[in-house]
């Protein structure tokens, strides 16, 4: 076991053969002579990749996934593309201008980092990562680089009209902004007995990566292994990242600084899907004055499955997505998709700094990844953001950047 380096082999080897990275000029200077369209990877050909893939277009030249089913799936939508099974080679393929990465979540930071630093620039689906550490890294690797990197946050949102409220006389506000967020429980399940040989056309060490090894079970596929906590973050890492985005957005929010974070909830009594049931996370950041409370399926707006409300100023504003709402015309969801898309293919051309968006992205990551270690450990923990780290809290600090098999 050994944790993943921030600088990497395959940086050290961008590096020694004088790559960009070490003239210091951004990725983007080497596209500039291009001619035509941006050539696109696909890495993660699941449930997500099929609906990303036609969204490409003519831009796809390369498909990946560790499964050869649905790597059969990914050359039937578009049949000109080439295919790996292995990652790497797209990354060492210099007509690549960019990947989309669309694998389980314990993957996402590792790939992309790995992207940056051969040159890509990324496209990457939420969450962004599922450590804190990794979003240190992430946020460091794209701007060191100085690559574009657009995150899968395709969510609309939609901020109701502010309206005023009764100030709860037991609970004056004093000045501190209170923010109730919801999302859907977390699935309960996963059959051990299920446990066996995985399939010939899956190759299972390289699924698994960088994860602690166990048995193949296909209850850890298409998505299910977000609630299996260390492949995942639960429904407070996929749907609580995308609330708090918006949330930080509404704010203002540009740093997190100390952030105090308590978290309860209930465990699944059986099987194996360990992130629990139905969870409470607490979130006070003192220096903004800011109380974020995160509850799954405690309350909702018009049917919505996650979103936010928030109190400030004598005024209570709902957050809430468009994908959800019931619109006329094209599937919202994937309208909303092809446009985030889109943005991201003309980003590589003109070349926007989209360092912010990342740093947003990586922050409210973090927001997520606090609560499931402050329910992993038990009691309230405190993190300073300046430091990256739990001071004076070794056993919450092993959590920050926890070690991995190597890839």
């Amino acid at each position: 076991m050994k944790k993943y380096e921030v600088i990497s082999r395959r940086t050290m080897l961008a590096l020694s053969a004088g790559a960009l990275g070490a003239l210091g000029l951004p990725s983007g200077v080497a596209r500039a002579q291009r001619r035509g369209p941006a050539r696109i990877a696909l890495i993660g050909c699941g449930r997500r990749g099929e609906q990303i893939l036609p969204l490409l277009g003519d831009n796809v030249g390369v498909v990946c996934d560790v499964d050869s089913r649905r790597l059969d799936v990914a050359t039937g939508i578009v049949g000109t593309a080439k295919r790996h099974d292995d990652y790497r080679r797209v990354l060492d393929d210099r007509g690549i201008d960019g990947v989309v990465i669309a694998t389980p979540d314990h993957w996402h930071a590792i790939q992309a980092c790995e992207a940056i630093e051969a040159g890509k620039d990324v496209y990457l689906e939420t969450p962004v990562c599922l450590t804190p550490g990794d979003a240190t890294r992430l946020v460091t690797t794209a701007r060191n680089f100085g690559a574009v990197v657009c995150t899968g946050e395709a969510t609309h949102w939609t901020r109701g009209e502010p309206v005023p409220y009764e100030v709860d006389e037991k609970l004056p506000d004093r000045g501190l902004t209170r923010v109730s967020c919801w999302g859907d429980d977390n699935v309960r399940g996963g059959d051990v007995t299920l446990n066996g040989p995985a399939p010939e056309e899956l190759n299972w060490e390289a699924w698994l990566g960088p994860a602690r090894w166990r048995p193949y079970n296909s209850g850890f596929l298409d998505g299910n292994a977000r609630y299996v906590l260390g492949l995942g973050g639960g429904e407070l890492a996929t749907q609580g990242s995308r609330v708090f985005q918006a949330v930080l957005d509404a704010l203002g929010i540009d740093t997190l600084g100390t952030v105090r974070v308590s978290s309860r909830g209930t465990p699944s009594l059986d099987g194996f899907y360990d992130a629990p049931q139905a969870m409470r996370v607490e979130y006070y950041l003192p220096g903004e004055k800011v109380h974020i409370v995160w509850q799954q399926r405690k309350s909702s707006v018009n049917d919505q499955r996650f979103g936010a409300r928030y109190r400030r100023d004598g005024a209570l504003t709902t957050l809430t997505p468009l994908l959800w709402t019931e619109q006329p015309g094209p599937n919202p969801e994937r309208r909303a998709l092809a446009k985030s898309l889109r943005s991201w293919l003309d980003a590589m051309e003109l070349r926007p700094d989209t360092m912010p968006g990342l740093r947003r992205a990586a922050q409210s990551a973090t927001l997520a990844a606090l609560g499931n270690i402050a329910y992993r450990v038990g009691r309230t923990v405190t993190w300073d953001a300046d430091e990256a780290t739990f001071p004076g809290d070794p056993i919450a600090g092993r959590l920050v950047d926890p070690p991995r098999r190597r890839v």
